[in-house]
């Protein structure tokens, strides 16, 4: 594939890798850091699912108003500043607010940079599609183990905010892009 397509499954990487630590670990997270009480624990996996797929109704309206860049931009933010405030908050309402952030962050990446990939002047859209979809489920398989061997080595915050640094790759590398416009 082309350097673009690429581009846009490195990003998909960055966002696929913060949900894969959100559907892994948010529920260590909560049990382990946050100290949620018996049935709370779920707490912090439910509020990012829920974002989430509210994100994911209402995602195109808001790149019709807004713009597919501006949108991507915002969901980077989102990811890194639900995972930071997570981070520095360790407590059960702050948390369950951050992993909504997270939820809202990534709501709409994956279908975007699908959706920009299918749209390639000069690959097929199933060759671009695999390509940016293979690069961005690497994300989701390498990040939930990447994280415990970090959380391992440290502990399971420091391994949150390494993962909170890929919404500002996401933001840096989407306002790189003359794709997205």
């Amino acid at each position: 594939p082309d350097g673009e397509l690429i581009w846009l499954g490195v990003i998909g990487f960055c966002c696929m890798a913060s949900e894969g630590v959100m559907f892994d670990w948010s529920g260590v997270y909560f049990k382990d850091v946050v100290k949620a009480p018996g049935a709370l624990v779920i707490l912090g996996y439910t509020s990012f699912m829920i974002m989430m797929a509210c994100g994911r109704f209402f995602g195109d309206g808001l790149i019709t108003k807004f713009g597919r860049k501006r949108v991507l931009q915002i969901s980077g933010v989102l990811v890194s500043l639900g995972l930071l405030t997570a981070v520095f908050f360790p407590f059960l309402v702050p948390c369950t607010i951050a992993f909504m952030f997270v939820g809202l962050g990534v709501s709409t990446i994956i279908p975007t940079l699908y959706s920009i990939a299918g749209k390639h002047p000069s690959i097929p859209t199933a060759e671009a599609l695999t390509a940016v979809s293979s690069i961005s489920f690497l994300g989701f398989l390498m990040g939930p183990p990447i994280i415990g061997y970090i959380a391992e080595l440290t502990n399971l915050r420091f391994s949150f905010a390494f993962i909170g640094i890929f919404g500002f790759l996401i933001t840096l590398m989407v306002s790189k892009m003359k794709a997205i416009e």
